[in-house]
């Protein structure tokens, strides 16, 4: 199996580290198993067998003043599919960028919105980031999926958590959608209030009530041109503006 790395050359250690820089030149050859995955966008779905769950994994678009794709990826919620590999996955990432360099950062697409009320004294241009309401539409409209997790990052990205809860409930309202991530763990009464059936704090699966088996993060699922190696959780620092 070809596992070279652009540039870069890397032992994986029991010490913590993370490389968020790297671009892989044939990462899809590391993608081991393939059965119930799909990436919308990329490649079509797989449908799996009678009673097996369909879940939806869901990176929302983010409401800021700017964002910018410095290999930003949904590392925590591949991470929760690699977990799900017995189920069926379909994985929507919003934030794929365009325009990217030689290293692999580039812009998302974006759309001038409202600000918040608490922002309307702030002087500069509020914005949607990531890829078009329609695109998610679309995939809702031609699939039907039991399931739907997820990824919450800021806590002042809530506005895009809850545009997609919106949209899953006007167009699949048999689903069940489930928060996970920072947001979720920080201000689960905050989080539940968007719509959601259920939000999991912390780093426990069992409550997603899904089979759950060990397996690598679903790097198939997502956009592949850069990847990211975490070894390690959290920070040896406590700053004290930071959560």
């Amino acid at each position: 199996m070809d596992r070279r790395i652009s540039g870069v050359q890397f032992e994986i250690s029991d010490f913590g580290f993370e490389i968020y820089f790297v671009q892989f030149q044939n990462f899809l050859a590391l993608r081991y198993t393939l059965s119930h995955v799909s990436y919308y966008g990329r490649r079509g779905g797989r449908g799996g067998g009678r009673g097996v769950p369909r879940v939806l994994l869901v990176n929302p678009p983010i409401y800021d003043f700017t964002a910018f794709d410095f290999w930003l990826r949904p590392y925590g919620l591949l991470r929760v599919g690699g977990r799900l590999r017995s189920c069926e996955c379909t994985a929507f990432d919003y934030l794929v960028s365009h325009e990217r360099d030689a290293f692999g950062r580039g812009r998302f697409e974006r759309q001038a919105v409202l600000k918040p009320a608490p922002f309307a004294d702030v002087p500069r241009r509020f914005y949607r980031f990531g890829r078009t309401r329609e695109d998610f539409l679309d995939l809702l409209s031609s699939r039907t999926f039991d399931v739907v997790l997820v990824q919450t990052v800021m806590t002042y990205w809530y506005l895009g958590v809850r545009e997609v809860i919106e949209d899953v409930r006007r167009l699949q309202p048999h689903a069940r959608i489930i928060l996970g991530g920072v947001y979720a763990t920080l201000c689960p009464g905050h989080a539940g209030s968007l719509g959601a059936d259920q939000v999991i704090e912390g780093l426990d699966l069992q409550p997603l009530e899904l089979p759950l088996s060990d397996g690598l993060p679903l790097w198939e699922g997502v956009d592949t041109e850069v990847g990211v190696l975490k070894i390690t959780d959290g920070c040896p620092f406590r700053c004290t503006y930071r959560s």
